[in-house]
């Protein structure tokens, strides 16, 4: 086998086109990340994020390692994915294909997505969530999903998405852990052709004590006979539908949890990764660019994501990257899972330290990735 290393460079088009054009627009941004670290970070938070109120203070390395960053700056996530690009009429661009387990292919814009996200972002409030309230998201892979997670981050609720294939243990492990007050789901998930059950498994989890449930609300995917349990149980569509399209965005702090993501706890009881929301966006937005994405949802390709107990600083990493325009799968529209352990912090709003890795030649900071 040849050992000889091979460079290809792509075409001279595609890199004019590109976030970053090739080694030495990429070496410019390592070098002036080196050369004032907090200065690059604050450069790349004033013009890649919208921000109600600007961040004066980059960094807070008062008492590490409980480092802060954009602290004093308010925002809101779901703003940032949807309102903006409809303001800067994109609102007819299309923002999700979704192509479902038989083959079926929805799509859905910019404009239309933001109406969704604001009704059901509206019925959350009726039911009186607020912000710092916690949500589980059960649900098969769907454009109903994405709404939920955005109509979320719309109200300053924090969600935590589990895997549409644990089992009703797993789902109340982490519906007890996360304090959640509200469900979302669906009736069944179809997977090979086969309808899985997802309510009936939310039944048995919430059936006995230690959880804090009061709402569980149900995205009709398959149509299947499904048991109801009043008044907690409602059809997603039946308390979306006489909601107006229009839901003033809950600005939070750049430190507000964003939403949490469990491990498998194969290994011992599930740990906890709680992403903040200034600094997930960020990461989002760098590895992005500045323009709007298609992002496709296959249910195949699906990242599978448990949400949290430690907490991550959700920064880019600590030399930045090449941004590519590959288009997201899964519901990764808001869930990836880059950034930099910082601390922890339970439901019981106290937090511990877990830094787990720190900048090699900048011991004092956190690192960045």
């Amino acid at each position: 086998m040849s050992s000889d290393a091979h460079l290809y460079e792509p075409p001279e088009a595609l890199k004019q086109a590109a976030h970053v054009s090739g080694m030495a627009a990429y070496q410019a941004l390592c070098d002036e990340a080196t050369r004032d670290y907090e200065g690059y970070w604050a450069r790349q938070a004033r013009e890649l994020i919208s921000w109600r109120t600007p961040f004066r203070k980059v960094l807070n390395a008062d008492t590490p390692p409980f480092f802060k960053w954009f602290e004093d700056g308010t925002l809101n996530a779901s703003y940032n994915c949807l309102d903006r690009n409809v303001e800067n009429g994109l609102g007819d661009k299309l923002a999700i294909v979704f192509e479902a387990d038989d083959g079926a292919v929805t799509k859905i814009t910019y404009g239309d997505l933001l109406a969704r996200t604001c009704q059901l972002a509206n019925a959350l409030k009726a039911r009186g969530l607020i912000k710092g309230d916690r949500v589980v998201i059960y649900m098969p892979m769907s454009i109903e999903g994405v709404v939920a997670m955005l109509a979320c981050a719309r109200i300053g609720a924090t969600h935590s998405v589990v895997f549409g294939g644990f089992s009703a243990q797993s789902l109340r492990d982490r519906i007890a852990d996360t304090g959640a007050v509200l469900v979302i789901t669906a009736d069944e998930q179809l997977r090979g052709g086969k309808a899985l059950p997802l309510k009936a498994i939310v039944d048995e989890a919430l059936s006995g004590p230690g959880h804090a449930v009061r709402d569980v609300l149900v995205y009709r995917r398959t149509g299947g006979t499904v048991a109801f349990v009043a008044p907690r149980d409602k059809w997603l569509h039946e308390v979306m539908a006489n909601e107006p399209s229009s839901c003033e965005p809950e600005w939070v702090g750049a430190e507000h949890p964003l939403f949490l993501l469990y491990t498998s706890g194969s290994t011992g009881k599930p740990k906890g990764v709680q992403h903040s929301t200034g600094g997930y966006l960020l990461h989002r937005r760098h590895r992005l660019g500045h323009r709007p994405h298609l992002h496709h949802v296959r249910p195949a390709g699906a990242r599978r994501y448990r949400g949290g107990v430690r907490r991550r600083a959700d920064i880019p990493r600590r030399r930045p990257l090449l941004a590519d325009h590959r288009e997201a799968q899964g519901l990764d529209l808001l869930h990836r899972t880059h950034g930099d352990s910082r601390t922890h912090q339970d439901r019981r709003g106290q937090r511990e330290s877990a830094p787990e890795k720190l900048r090699p030649h900048q011991p004092a900071h956190p690192r960045l990735g």
